[in-house]
């Protein structure tokens, strides 16, 4: 209604609009196209497919990066560079706050200076407080994560009960205002950026919690369907952590949940089990061929058809 009488007043200038799923796009974009109208529309979201008139960003591929990262450190090592651009997963900022903090101190540990990089964007007084640490710790576990439900228990509220976190919904949230841009909220959603932050953040989520209650939540297949897939889509950015791959080994093994046909054989264990095999490929095919070696051949062409 708003965009309808600036353009009815004849006022101009261009909108934008971020967090903007599809249908609020489709609603703004035929505002906007009235011919009247003197304003131009910029949508941000994830969820254009429909749309063929979308500009794709899409993370810096590797040698992008290292020329960023030349053109701030140029005599860094080359190993130096190499590794900047794999610990920022393509992200120009990061490239620029990682190789900024090693001209800084070239002596320092890489691992100490992406350290240091990620408490900054957290903010110093943030990561002393063990509540807001905790809680960027839960929500970068997952791509995103349900907080506000319309009709009862929200995603993370359950979740938070079922891994006894030591959080409530109330102070959950309340830590995650704290975080201010670091959280992007979308409706009742919530997703903490950048993803190499996240990917740090879940590591040692998965630390303080242990892989064992990990591994019995993933097991209880029929419930959390959707924030499952969230996670298991975060844990596949872990493949850069020896721990990410012994998280997948452990959740693969002979008596846990996807070393067990009844739970890789459902298509949610199977699409969750999808995500695992970029982290721990080896460990993966262990536990296929040690599933599928017992099952009759025409009782797996059955469960395709």
């Amino acid at each position: 209604e708003a965009i309808r009488t600036w353009v009815n007043d004849g006022l101009e200038g261009i909108l934008i609009v971020d967090g903007c799923d599809y249908a609020l796009h489709k609603r703004l974009k035929t505002e906007i196209e009235n011919p009247r109208s003197k304003f131009s529309l910029i949508t941000i979201g994830d969820d254009f497919e429909e749309e063929n008139d979308n500009i794709i960003i899409e993370p810096l591929q590797e040698e992008a990066s290292i020329a960023i990262s030349r053109e701030i450190i140029p005599d860094a090592p080359a190993s130096i560079h190499r590794q900047i651009a794999k610990d920022t997963d393509g992200f120009p900022a990061l490239v620029e706050s990682f190789s900024e903090k090693y001209r800084e101190n070239p002596s320092g540990n890489i691992s100490d200076l992406k350290d240091s990089v990620f408490k900054q964007m957290i903010g110093e007084s943030n990561y002393a407080n063990d509540e807001v640490i905790k809680a960027a710790r839960f929500l970068g576990a997952f791509d995103q994560l349900q907080i506000d439900a319309s009709n009862g228990e929200s995603e993370a509220e359950m979740i938070l009960k079922e891994l006894d976190y030591g959080l409530n919904t109330v102070s959950f949230r309340a830590a995650l205002m704290k975080l201010g841009k670091r959280v992007v909220w979308r409706g009742g959603y919530a997703r903490l950026t950048p993803p190499p932050l996240a990917a740090k953040l879940a590591k040692q989520f998965y630390e303080t919690v242990g892989v064992h209650k990990i591994g019995l939540f993933f097991g209880k297949i029929d419930i959390l369907a959707r924030a499952k897939a969230s996670m298991s889509s975060r844990l596949s950015n872990l493949g850069m952590f020896d721990e990410g791959k012994e998280i997948v080994q452990s959740l693969t093994g002979p008596d846990r949940p996807f070393g067990k046909a009844e739970v890789l054989l459902t298509d949610m264990g199977s699409r969750l089990f999808c995500s695992f095999v970029e982290v721990n490929p080896s460990a993966c095919v262990s536990a296929l061929k040690r599933i599928l070696k017992n099952i009759p051949e025409e009782v797996l062409r059955a469960s395709y058809h």
